[in-house]
């Protein structure tokens, strides 16, 4: 605006140029005495000759003038859009703020609501989840004497073969159980005719069987792990059934002495609720706990001898099939069962694989290669499939 007002003054001064002009012209005697004028006449003097030039000069001045004055519109003109669309664009990013809000807030009633719910069914159901280790749905075994591990994955209809890099040739006639996500431990088992006691840990991931000190079990002796131990329980030794007991220290990989079973047993199966370890035998009729902290057994229970039984463990329950009937534990009293399916079909076959859960159903695998589950709701139990390999 300083350039506007400068420009007028320009011009104010040129219309009093031109108004002196006029005047000089009528005085013709001051045209010869340039020696007396002053620089106003001076500047007539020398565009008098020239008005033409003069003219063009004004003209020029003036538009550049108008242009000017414009240019200061357009400018005003457009700060004056771009604040609205400032504003505009604020009030759309409050709008979407406030959408985002309210979908969060929607989105956190849900589940919120889902988790009444749910704790609401776990409540009147009595399921829970959270003491189910590697509910993923896997079961693994070797075939015998091979170093060929075949993986179960429930949620598939065909199963893995993978080959392992073992010293030895692997047997699924031994003890069992995970110690990990991608762990697995094995110990001694009855491998292409013979007895053996090699002890392996594999690990799933990389494909490599390791090779541990050795603890003569012999067939079938069953594994549970509780915290940093792996607990073996009788067996078959050759001659007879075992009553020999270890745990084997995972940190120090060593085996330490526990209180040996009071009565000898084989084709054993385990499950652990708290610090209770459940075994259960092919040749004994009743079902014996192992208390983790006082080193002592306990017995509850009769069922059928010789017959395989199998132990599992699903949201603080344990339960046991055997002779063709399923028992569940009380709820007031673990150590005590009850009946709850007298005709299950499950052969008279033992596992050669630990037990395995995927969402609401245990599953497990017999030595006929025959794949099981039992619905932690219904209590429903199918023949699901046999093994593909």
């Amino acid at each position: 605006m300083r350039q506007v007002v400068k420009d007028l003054e320009y011009l104010r001064k040129t219309e009093l140029l031109i108004a002196e002009s006029m005047n000089f012209l009528l005085e013709k005697n001051n045209m010869t005495k340039k020696n007396k004028q002053n620089k106003l006449k001076e500047f007539i003097l020398r565009n008098i000759n020239s008005t033409k030039t003069f003219i063009e000069k004004l003209n020029r001045k003036e538009d550049e003038m108008i242009q000017e004055i414009d240019f200061e519109k357009k400018k005003l003109a457009l700060s004056k859009k771009i604040e609205k669309v400032n504003d505009e664009i604020q009030i759309k990013i409050k709008e979407e703020i406030n959408t985002v809000d309210k979908k969060i807030e929607k989105i956190e009633n849900i589940a919120l609501n889902t988790n009444n719910t749910l704790n609401h069914l776990l409540e009147v159901t009595g399921f829970t989840y959270e003491d189910d280790e590697f509910a993923d749905g896997k079961m693994y075994f070797f075939n015998d004497n091979t170093k060929n591990l075949i993986t179960i994955d429930v949620s598939l209809t065909t199963d893995s073969l993978t080959l392992i890099n073992s010293p030895e040739n692997l047997s699924p006639l031994g003890g069992f159980c995970r110690i990990s996500e991608d762990k697995i431990f094995l110990h001694s088992g009855y491998r292409g005719g013979s007895y053996t006691n090699s002890i392996f840990i594999v690990d799933l991931k990389q494909g490599i069987a390791e090779k541990r000190e050795s603890f003569k079990l012999g067939f079938l002796g069953s594994c549970s792990r509780f915290k940093n131990n792996v607990y073996a329980f009788g067996g078959h030794d050759g001659s007879a059934p075992s009553t020999a007991c270890r745990k084997f220290d995972l940190n120090s990989d060593t085996w330490q002495s526990i209180q040996n079973l009071p009565i000898s047993t084989h084709c054993n199966s385990t499950a652990i609720l708290d610090d209770n370890i459940f075994i259960a035998g092919f040749n004994i009729d009743s079902v014996y706990t192992y208390n983790i902290s006082n080193n002592s057994y306990s017995n509850i229970g009769s069922f059928q001898s010789h017959w395989n039984k199998i132990l599992c463990k699903a949201s603080k329950k344990i339960y046991l099939f055997e002779n063709n009937k399923l028992h569940e534990s009380t709820d007031d009293n673990p150590k005590k069962f009850s009946v709850i399916n007298s005709s299950t079909g499950v052969s008279n076959n033992y596992l050669i694989s630990f037990t395995t859960r995927f969402k609401n159903d245990l599953y497990f695998v017999l030595n006929n290669k025959s794949i099981y589950k039992i619905n932690i709701l219904t209590k429903v139990i199918n023949l699901v499939r046999s093994v593909t390999q």
